[in-house]
């Protein structure tokens, strides 16, 4: 048996070879974030915001696509002024 396993192979098979390994796509979901709310109230949103395919996140980061905000929550909470 040869020591090397392409040996056998054309030169663009062997190129390509690991062209054919399966690679698991990670799936990109919407990043939410639900925030000004307490801990037992955020369960609920984010149950029904993960069964639509959302990934709900603890926090504001870079690929958030929407923060939702308790209305009852003032801006300062925010670093905002009204």
């Amino acid at each position: 048996m040869s020591a090397d396993p392409v040996e056998h192979l054309t030169e663009a098979e062997a190129w390509c070879s690991g062209c054919s390994i399966p690679t698991r796509k990670r799936e990109k979901k919407l990043e939410v974030c639900f925030t000004g709310t307490r801990a037992s109230e955020k369960k609920d949103p984010a149950s029904t915001a993960e069964e639509g395919n959302l990934n709900v996140v603890g926090s504001v980061t870079k690929n958030l696509g929407v923060l939702f905000r308790d209305p009852n929550t003032g801006l300062n909470t925010f670093g905002m002024s009204s």
